[in-house]
């Protein structure tokens, strides 16, 4: 029902709310009540580009105590963020995601993955030569508490570019974010395999397996365990509807799920993120595919 309600909701035209005025960089959106329940500010690292030189820009979302939007992947609910960034000229990197949280509904049938509070959506992007370049931000998020209400806005600023880089206030913003995106599981010295049983999926039926990194360069990934709870975030897989995870070794999951009633039976690739930690207690989120 949850799912569906979301997916109604996004189908009505929503108008996005004006940005204050002389600050096109900022909006508020998806209200409730007559209130908004998520801000959201375009920001960049750079005070001054360079042409060709990476810069990162996003958006900070701020959502009211209680309320999220989600990740790349919803889960069983929602639907993911959309970020698109535009600038004549420039190239644009993907969409970078911080590590989610899971969370479930009062049932606890109904599992989904998204941000509270604050978080940092963002892209890399290398601007051309001029004295300055108009970023846009189009942004089109589901903000959910108990019911969920879609949220679009169109934000602008002005990046100068100059003949060398300068970092900027929020360039601190973009660090944090991009410490929680996951990485790829070489730079870690990691290498993950996934057992699943049956080894093809069956519509509707049960699906269980392993999950397990081996450790290939001992220097990058020794001390390195499975987080507390299992973190494990599966990607969308087609074929399956829900799969969930629970750490039974310091780089070992135990896998259960189940197959999409009205999927392709076949082979599937297992795709998503696990959140890892040091023996000093510092996490670190992996890619995994597998």
């Amino acid at each position: 029902m949850r799912c569906l309600l979301a997916l109604l909701l996004c189908s009505l035209s929503v108008p996005a709310l004006a940005a204050p005025p002389g600050d096109p960089a900022h909006g508020e959106t998806a209200l409730d009540q007559g209130e908004p329940r998520v801000a959201a500010t375009l920001v960049v690292d750079h005070a001054q580009a360079a042409p060709g030189v990476p810069v990162r820009a996003g958006v900070l979302f701020r959502m009211d105590p209680g309320w999220h939007i989600y990740w790349r992947n919803s889960g069983e609910a929602g639907l993911p963020s959309e970020v698109e960034l535009h600038a004549a000229g420039a190239e644009v990197g993907p969409l970078q995601f911080p590590f989610p949280e899971t969370v479930r509904d009062p049932s606890g049938l109904i599992t989904t993955y998204g941000h509270h509070g604050e978080v940092l959506l963002f892209r890399e992007l290398r601007l051309p030569a001029g004295q300055a370049v108009e970023l846009e931000a189009r942004v089109d998020v589901l903000v959910c508490e108990d019911t969920c209400i879609p949220g679009r806005l169109t934000l602008r600023r002005t990046v100068p570019v100059g003949p060398e880089a300068r970092p900027g206030p929020d360039a601190p913003l973009f660090a944090k974010a991009a410490a929680a995106v996951p990485r790829e599981p070489g730079t870690l010295g990691l290498a993950w395999t996934a057992t699943l049983t049956p080894p093809g999926l069956v519509r509707g039926g049960e699906v269980s397996g392993v999950l397990e990194a081996r450790c290939t360069e001992p220097s990058r990934c020794e001390g390195l365990t499975v987080a507390p709870g299992g973190a494990f975030v599966p990607d969308a897989v087609r074929g399956l509807d829900a799969l969930r995870a629970k750490a039974e070794g310091p780089l070992r999951l135990r896998l259960s799920g189940r197959a999409s009633p009205d999927g392709t039976p076949g082979d599937v690739e297992l795709r998503g993120v696990v959140q890892l930690m040091r023996a000093g207690g510092e996490r670190v989120a992996v890619e995994v595919a597998a």
